[in-house]
């Protein structure tokens, strides 16, 4: 069982924290953020998976399995850190859907040339709680 690259495991609802910078701890429940077709054992694997509240994961009309914008969200955020980690065409291969429009992915490369995120190995010297660490 992979640990998350989006989230750390810490009580609180991935989408509370982006979308309402509500950081409280509560229940959640793991979500794999790419499923069907057999890509849920895929997102396992590669450590593609955030926790959600309740309302945020399956009752509420922010719920990613009753919400289409939400649910592009997650895969879109899924993309971009997988991307940073093992690259596009890794990503192509794996999952073989592209979820980034062309104008998003335009703006990524240009981001890619300033200081942004650094995505940081298991195990490495620097390693926070987190998966990232602002530059």
């Amino acid at each position: 069982m992979a640990k998350s690259i989006l989230q750390k495991k810490d009580g609180t609802c991935f989408l509370c924290s982006i979308l309402r910078q509500d950081y409280s701890h509560k229940y959640t429940e793991e979500h794999h953020v790419i499923y069907g077709k057999g890509r849920r054992k895929l997102s396992e694997r590669y450590g593609l998976k955030v926790h959600l509240c309740i309302e945020h994961h399956r009752v509420g009309p922010e719920a990613v399995h009753n919400n289409a914008e939400i649910r592009r969200l997650l895969e879109w955020t899924a993309q971009v850190v997988f991307e940073k980690k093992y690259g596009k065409a890794k990503w192509m291969e794996v999952f073989g859907e592209n979820y980034l429009p062309e104008e998003e992915r335009e703006e990524i490369r240009q981001e890619e040339q300033e200081p942004g995120f650094l995505i940081l190995e298991e195990g490495s010297e620097t390693e926070t709680d987190d998966c990232y660490k602002k530059l």
